[in-house]
């Protein structure tokens, strides 16, 4: 423990800090093809369509994901997602720059960017108790939700300027060169993996392992308004 409170602080900033590229990158970048598909097609119908496909794979995954997840290296999961998200930005680099691609392309590659988020988003999570003390997490919870709020509002404000300014290729780079940075800040930490009882290691059973962990989070009312909210 005492190891684990000398160096989390490293750790933490680390990551924090190539996570925050990673994530303005891609709210940019689907803000930015929101935006394009909107302005292309004129439609309020693929507007509410195009919302629907960056979030709906993630909210409905993310609870599958989980035990999974739990099962997982946990760095080489936000890895692999990164750079799963990052191989949607070049396919559609190369598609912008041999013309437009059609809006039901566009739609079917927001949906598997949420995919990619899926298991990122989980997979960070629970990393964050594997390296930070017990008792910094709440106060790290709060720098993590500011980052995702943060990055949030930022994205969209610099995915619109940078579509003024470039071309889609270039603003779509910029998801691009987020994820290498996110990608390279994460091999240079180190994130203990849980140690694993016998049936943790098996297969999970997801929709055992999906109850359990519904009935935990009911126990706390004020977990379920946060993660309902």
């Amino acid at each position: 423990m005492n190891r684990l409170r000398e160096s989390w602080v490293g750790t933490f900033l680390i990551i924090f800090g190539g996570q925050a590229f990673s994530l303005l990158g891609s709210f940019a970048v689907n803000f930015a093809l929101i935006w394009w598909l909107t302005v292309e097609t004129g439609s309020a119908t693929v507007l509410a369509w195009a919302t629907i496909a960056a979030v709906l794979p993630q909210a409905l995954i993310s609870p599958f994901a989980g035990p999974f997840i739990d099962r997982w290296d946990r760095r080489w999961t936000m890895i692999g997602a990164d750079l799963a998200i990052a191989a949607t930005s070049v396919v559609l680099i190369a598609a912008f720059a041999a013309g437009d691609p059609s809006p039901a392309w566009v739609l079917a590659v927001l949906a598997l960017r949420a995919v990619g988020a899926a298991f990122h988003t989980p997979a960070s999570q629970a990393a964050v108790p594997m390296y930070v003390p017990a008792d910094e997490l709440m106060r790290v919870a709060g720098w993590s939700f500011f980052l995702t709020s943060g990055m949030a509002m930022a994205g969209p404000v610099l995915g619109a300027f940078l579509m003024g300014i470039a071309p889609m290729t270039a603003v779509i780079a910029v998801d691009v060169a987020g994820a290498l940075i996110a990608t390279a800040s994460l091999l240079v930490v180190r994130i203990p993996n849980p140690e694993r009882a016998a049936e943790e290691v098996a297969a999970p059973d997801v929709l055992r392992e999906m109850a359990a962990g519904w009935r935990e989070l009911v126990r706390h009312p004020g977990l379920v308004a946060l993660t309902v909210s």
